[in-house]
């Protein structure tokens, strides 16, 4: 309990000691361990330290098996991929559709370890939008319905990206001001981190620089006050957005600095045939950035999660991107301007199977 008050509201860090502390009095205790394991896990992983998630991780998986319970079961096997995500290993679709249908929407458990969550950002991250929106839409809905309001910021931010993705941007900015207005009234400093770096994404696609770089400031801030690694990560896509529309892909490259340095943490990790970063990490990164994480391209076919989505049915459900506007220079290097850039309406994206791998090519 006290972890988890710990990591909403003061520092990743400090709850990560808290877990590790609560791991040795809980020895014995397979139900409890199986739960401060889980904790653990997601902790790390908001701190930055992907590899370090990893162990908890699989313990609590391990465990939350052996004990046959599914709710937690669930939740595990959600972490777990978003690890193994993180870690470079593609989503194994399956383990995912696993810990779905396990889920106790009813269950009282902190949003980040909610199966239907972690879907929908995985959905996101590989660039599935209509599916990470329904996910994220179905659960901000159950929230509400439930007046759960504290769970509310993160999962309404996630969806202030993904219809910024999606060229949704009057959508995109009511749920990112949802969860800027909860947060402002709770006083949790990692979850406003959290709603001000993912709603810096929204101003950044309509072109409001200024509230973008407030917004990614203070959440730079917050991130650094409180270990939310993560938080930095999001707060510089965005300024790499600003960036790559005002035609610098250097200054684009420089706000994508937390994502390297961790996508560089990750690949140690790694199996050896992953050698492809994840592929949210990519979606904004100039070509040079992509070549030093030595990224490829691959295929990409709609999410099976949850129905089929609008591509799957002949729509289209890849990011949104301007026919005109300021990311027309992307499609051609601008002269002088160094290192050449992704077309923004690429087809490269994701490939879906057993396992999924990466990368896709950003866009507006």
């Amino acid at each position: 309990m006290l972890g988890e008050i710990c990591y909403h509201e003061q520092s990743f860090p400090q709850a990560v000691e808290l877990f590790a502390q609560a791991l040795e009095h809980g020895a014995g205790d397979a139900s409890l361990v199986s739960a401060i394991e889980l904790h653990l896990a997601y902790a790390s992983n908001a701190a930055g330290d992907f590899a370090g998630a990893e162990p908890h991780a699989r313990r609590a998986l391990a465990l939350a098996e052996q004990l046959g319970d599914g709710p937690r079961l669930a939740e595990a096997i959600a972490v777990s991929s978003m690890v193994g995500f993180l870690l470079g290993r593609g989503i194994d679709e399956a383990e995912v559709e696993r810990a779905l249908s396990l889920e106790d929407r009813q269950r009282q458990t902190t949003v980040e370890l909610r199966p239907s969550l972690i879907a929908g950002l995985l959905t996101l991250y590989t660039g599935q939008l209509e599916c990470a929106c329904r996910l994220l839409g179905d659960l901000r809905q159950r929230i509400l319905d439930r007046g759960e309001d504290s769970d509310l910021p993160y999962v309404s931010a996630c969806l202030g990206w993904a219809e910024s993705w999606r060229g949704n941007l009057d959508a995109a900015a009511r749920f990112a001001e949802e969860a800027l207005g909860i947060v402002a009234r709770t006083g949790m400093a990692s979850m406003r981190c959290a709603a001000l770096a993912l709603g810096s994404v929204p101003p950044a696609f309509a072109g409001d620089a200024g509230t973008a770089r407030d917004r990614a400031g203070e959440a730079f801030a917050l991130a650094a006050e409180t270990g939310y690694g993560i938080g930095a990560v999001w707060a510089g896509w965005s300024l790499a957005v600003l960036a790559l529309s005002g035609r610098d892909p250097a200054a684009a490259y420089a706000a994508l600095a937390p994502w390297r340095r961790r996508g560089a943490a990750a690949r140690c990790c790694m199996r050896p045939a992953a050698t492809s970063a994840p592929p949210h990490w990519q979606r904004a990164m100039p070509a040079a950035a992509q070549s030093a994480l030595s990224c490829g391209s691959n295929t990409r076919e709609p999410c099976s999660w949850r129905g089929r989505s609008s591509a799957a049915a002949g729509g289209d459900d890849r990011p949104a991107t301007s026919a005109g506007g300021p990311w027309n220079f992307l499609k051609r290097p601008a002269r002088g301007a160094g290192p050449s850039v992704p077309a923004p309406n690429s087809t490269a994206q994701p490939r879906v199977g057993q396992v999924r791998d990466s990368p896709g090519q950003k866009s507006s």
